[in-house]
């Protein structure tokens, strides 16, 4: 938005929209620095999505669903191959390095 975009669509955002809604209004707001940290949070989310779908599809975006407390169901229209632990582990652990676990998810990862 600060080199001329009106918007944007970002998977990962689906999944944790208020940092995107943040950035926006760090950016409306002129506090560079503190969007600049956000969009770095953006760029490690998309990039551990990007790394993931190839092997594990959509599950991905599920399972990042559940880990913020929503009652996913998969239905995808191809198959997904259900997350690695290892992978949903790095997942968890960037959401919790974040803030952005639900109450259940911390519960379910102690």
């Amino acid at each position: 938005m600060s080199v001329g975009v009106a918007g944007t669509i970002s998977p990962p955002l689906a999944v944790t929209p208020e940092i995107g809604v943040e950035l926006v209004r760090a950016i409306d707001a002129g506090r560079i620095d503190e969007a600049f940290a956000l969009q770095k949070t953006v760029i490690r989310i998309h990039d551990i999505f990007l790394r993931l779908a190839g092997p594990f599809g959509r599950t991905i975006y599920c399972e990042a669903m559940r880990l913020r407390g929503f009652d996913v169901k998969m239905y995808p229209r191809l198959p997904s191959k259900p997350l690695s632990r290892e992978a949903y582990d790095e997942l968890r652990d960037l959401f919790s390095e974040l803030n952005l676990l639900s109450s259940a998810a911390k519960v379910k990862s102690a």
